[in-house]
């Protein structure tokens, strides 16, 4: 049997469970490349608005008005990242993390 865990806007949700303030706001995590701000993640309400990974932080503030911006932490959700596995861990010991929000995970038993 073969199970995969997926978490849409991941880093988004890790934010939200540091601070319940974030719950209903429209947010974005920026991280700066070549002295440009850059979307690194957005919270559901925000991308209801538009605003999505790889814009620039001024076209994110055009889509959405009230935008709430923070810095991203991507050491922070590689932490949650690798909590999450080891907790699927206890289940099966072959957890395999595909990408930042998703998990697979394998039994070494067929159903």
């Amino acid at each position: 049997m073969i199970a995969c865990v997926r978490i849409p806007t991941f880093a988004a949700a890790v934010e939200r469970c540091q601070s319940e303030q974030l719950a209903d706001l429209p947010f974005a995590l920026i991280e700066v490349e070549k002295a440009i701000q850059i979307v690194y993640a957005a919270s559901g309400p925000a991308a209801l608005q538009g605003v999505h990974v790889g814009m620039t932080l001024r076209q994110a503030q055009s889509m959405c008005s009230t935008l709430q911006v923070f810095p991203a932490n991507p050491a922070r959700y590689h932490r949650v990242a690798s909590d999450i596995a080891d907790t699927l861990s206890a289940f099966t010991p072959l957890v395999e993390q595909e990408s930042s929000p998703v998990f697979c995970g394998r039994t070494t038993e067929p159903p």
